[in-house]
């Protein structure tokens, strides 16, 4: 079994709790759940090569994955999975690339009442299975709370999450 040290409240984390969710191939260890998962990582980061680059930088290090043989790397697509997307918040989008070009989005915008529209829900079938658009609706719905807002969806996969989630 692969064991991933990471948090839940870690954007790239939450990309790959989505990967694995339901396989027993994957373990995830929150670090941020209790002191010793923390104490563990760190100790594993303060020694194992792997974090060489990372140490000094102000980085973390997660997610890190612990392979079946003990070996350690911080590259996702060396254990099987894909590499975490970066989503990047505009004030009407919020978005992810790869190598420049737009794989992921979701675009809104505010009434006159200060009520928000999602419009639109974007994923690239590369992405398909990985949850990423719950994750682009989840981002949205952060960001427009965070503006002291609420949201109504035109876009039939916002909508629909929104009626399972409010």
């Amino acid at each position: 079994m692969i064991k991933i040290y990471g948090m839940k409240s870690c954007p790239d984390c939450a990309d790959i709790l989505h990967q694995i969710s339901g396989s027993d191939r994957y373990q995830m260890i929150d670090i941020g759940e209790d002191v010793r998962y923390m104490h563990a990582f760190i100790d594993l980061r303060d020694q194992d090569p792997a974090f060489d680059e990372i140490r000094g930088t102000g980085k973390i290090g997660i997610p890190a994955f612990i392979r079946e043989d003990g070996t350690v790397t911080l590259d996702a697509e060396a254990v099987g999975l894909c590499r975490p997307l970066h989503f990047q918040t505009e004030p009407h989008r919020i978005y992810a690339e790869v190598d420049g070009t737009c794989v992921a989005e979701i675009t809104f915008f505010q009434q006159p009442d200060g009520t928000y529209v999602i419009d639109h829900t974007f994923a690239d079938a590369s992405l398909k299975g990985r949850g990423i658009g719950t994750r682009l609706v989840e981002l949205a719905d952060a960001y427009i709370q965070e503006q002291g807002s609420q949201w109504t969806a035109t876009c039939p996969f916002a909508e629909h999450w929104r009626q399972r989630h409010q």
